[in-house]
């Protein structure tokens, strides 16, 4: 990466952006396995995985008041699911949940039991995919801002699987929510 810009919001962008190609090696390959990031760790203590959690349940929480009808039987899904606290959170509801993410490992070594609702898959292939099986989800979360071609390909989706959006862009603004 030969140059680097900071955003408005405090995040780097590097010039030329990489290839997607780039991209999926990098998520499905190194990005949680060699520490990589700063978001994730291989272990927390109680008070950082109580944080974690905390906000997770805020989230769910959050969703469940704005839902016209809360016992409805709820078709989630969180795109990105890092290491599975909000997939978490949900499990605790009477939702069907579903999550999506490149890697499985963060979710092996933090959150062993949603591993069974997550498909390790890279997103924007799992949401095409989803599109031509004419899958139906109410919530759709995405942490964090989806790139160009994703959020293209996310527009198809989200009309197609007639969902609500729930959408933080990132821990600096994630109670700036779009849901309601």
């Amino acid at each position: 990466m030969k140059n680097k810009i900071k955003t408005k919001l405090g995040y780097i962008k590097s010039m030329p952006r990489p290839t997607q190609k780039y991209l999926d090696e990098f998520y499905s390959n190194l990005y949680f396995k060699d520490g990589i990031t700063s978001t994730y760790n291989n272990k927390y203590n109680k008070k950082e995985r109580f944080f974690k959690e905390f906000r997770a349940e805020i989230t769910i929480n959050f969703l469940l008041e704005n839902l016209k009808n809360p016992k409805r039987k709820i078709n989630f899904l969180e795109i990105g699911s890092g290491q599975g606290f909000l997939m978490n959170a949900a499990l605790k509801t009477n939702w069907k949940i579903k999550g999506v993410d490149y890697q499985s490992e963060p979710i092996k070594k933090i959150n062993k039991k949603v591993l069974s609702f997550f498909i390790e898959n890279d997103p924007s292939k799992f949401i095409s995919d989803s599109i031509k099986n004419k899958d139906r989800f109410d919530i759709i979360h995405i942490k964090y801002k989806p790139s160009k071609t994703f959020a293209d390909k996310f527009a198809k989706v989200s009309s197609s699987l007639s969902g609500k959006i729930l959408s933080a862009f990132s821990q600096k603004s994630y109670d700036d929510n779009i849901f309601k």
